[in-house]
């Protein structure tokens, strides 16, 4: 089983919360790996935390990328730990649009796109138990995967393809140039 994150490795994305869950998650899970996709200034000491826990061979930074929805096709989980700062995140929306269903913290626009337990699962922020426990549902029950991912894929259709985007925008400001009396 390949869980994915993609963010920048800054703080506030929260690396650090899922490697800790990550290591307990990876001494029941033989065939678990994580896939770090994103730079950033914590990469060393993001390394660094993963060989003193013993799962550097598990986990595998692939750094700054140009084909993030190949590498989604290639996974069975998206995760975003975020701790805080957190817009309409556009990693987990790719997410959706391939399929994969996702485990994200409740903070931002996250809860607008992920409804918990049908597309994927909402988690405290900081909590890496938390994190551990929705990620270990998911990776037990690949049947749960597939209907999550489904589920996701038509949250993203019926929400956020970049035609909808563009009416939502367009819809708004239309609105906003009628209530200023300029159309």
């Amino acid at each position: 089983v390949r869980i994915t994150v993609v963010a920048s490795l800054v703080e506030n994305k929260g690396h650090a919360v899922l490697l800790a869950a990550f290591h307990r998650l990876a001494m029941l899970q033989a065939d678990l790996e994580l896939w770090i996709v994103g730079d950033g200034p914590l990469r060393q000491s993001l390394e660094r935390q993963t060989d003193a826990q013993g799962i550097g061979n598990r986990v595998s930074f692939l750094g700054q990328r140009d084909d993030v929805p190949r590498l989604l096709d290639c996974s069975d989980i998206v995760v975003l730990p975020s701790l805080y700062r957190e817009g309409l995140n556009l990693s987990l929306i790719e997410a959706m649009s391939r399929a994969r269903p996702v485990v994200a913290t409740s903070i931002g626009g996250n809860k607008e796109l992920v409804e918990d337990g049908v597309n994927g699962f909402i988690v405290t922020p900081g909590d890496a138990a938390d994190l551990e426990a929705k990620l270990g549902i998911l990776i037990a029950d690949e049947d749960l995967r597939q209907t999550m991912g489904l589920a996701g894929r038509k949250r993203f259709e019926e929400r956020f393809t970049a035609a909808i985007m563009i009416d939502k925008i367009s819809a708004l400001y239309h609105s906003l140039l009628i209530t200023r009396g300029i159309v």
